[in-house]
């Protein structure tokens, strides 16, 4: 493979590499998506670092980060551009493991595959918020549990202090590694499956029917719970008729937003099963221009 050595990132840790002021998360519009890169010299390799957004941007929705990661590397692979590394971030200032962090890196661990993962850093921040001692037990927590599947892998957990050198340093942990090729791009190249069929949209599709189940019960719920409660905790109003209770308005606020959310995953679904848009498409095709020129 030649040209540059393609890493992917979040633009937080691009922006610390390159010195680059790519847009992070927050600061892109709430309808827009996209893919940024830029360009850096790491010592006498020309580098490329690609922002590919986490899928736990609260901004954007998981279906439409999977359909958008998913068109990008199944062409920079179908014109034999691999990856050299993937540069993974874990928050260690976060006192647990939470169900979104979780989510993410099973729908991370599907994306890659096994083989990938010797091209990966799982890079910890957020130091400077946290005890060091405290924060060197978590460290050993994450190779003992979260991460351990990847850590006897041979994947470094390695410590982002959100300098240069730190993230060069992480950089050049993988620098002289052989091009990867992710599990989803074969999938979708070589075997020809949609996006909801790869092993990743399979598991985006568990994460939604685990949601629907845990929900639906809580709708059940309190669906359950309030027919009963104005007759009981009702008060009369100047027409004879039942005047809703705080404990009612409560439950009926709650119930509307468990249905909002169940809509909202509905509407997820939907999205992993559309193609990419048009305008995203050519957004996809403009950066493969720019970071593999012919």
């Amino acid at each position: 493979m030649t040209g540059p050595k393609l890493f992917a990132c979040v633009s937080v840790f691009a922006n610390c590499a390159a010195g680059s002021q790519l847009k992070v998360g927050h600061e892109l519009e709430s309808s827009t998506i996209e893919i940024q890169a830029v360009s850096m010299k790491l010592g006498a390799n020309d580098v490329v670092l690609i922002d590919t957004p986490g899928f736990d941007d609260t901004s954007r929705s998981q279906a439409e980060i999977l359909q958008l990661i998913a068109e990008f590397l199944r062409r920079t692979y179908s014109e034999d551009k691999l990856l050299t590394g993937i540069i993974y971030l874990h928050d260690i200032s976060s006192n647990r493991i939470a169900q979104s962090d979780l989510g993410s890196y099973r729908l991370f661990r599907k994306l890659c595959g096994d083989a990938a993962m010797t091209n990966v850093v799982i890079a910890t921040t957020m130091w400077d918020d946290v005890d060091q001692q405290l924060g060197a037990n978590r460290l050993q927590e994450l190779q003992d549990d979260f991460f351990k599947d990847a850590y006897d892998r041979g994947v470094p957990i390695m410590r982002h202090d959100n300098t240069r050198q730190s993230a060069h340093r992480i950089l050049s942990r993988l620098l002289g590694k052989d091009g990867t090729r992710c599990d989803i791009q074969y999938e979708m190249v070589d075997e020809g499956k949609s996006v909801e069929n790869t092993a990743a949209g399979k598991e985006l599709l568990h994460q939604f029917d685990e949601f629907e189940d845990t929900h639906g019960k809580q709708l059940r719920a309190a669906q359950d719970s309030l027919e009963p409660i104005p007759s009981r905790n009702g008060l009369r109003d100047g027409s004879g008729g039942t005047e809703e209770g705080a404990d009612v308005r409560e439950l009926r606020i709650a119930l509307e937003q468990v249905r909002q959310e169940l809509r909202r995953v509905q509407d997820e679904r939907d999205k992993l099963r559309q193609t990419l848009g048009q305008d995203l498409t050519a957004h996809i095709k403009r950066l493969m221009l720019c970071i593999c020129p012919i």
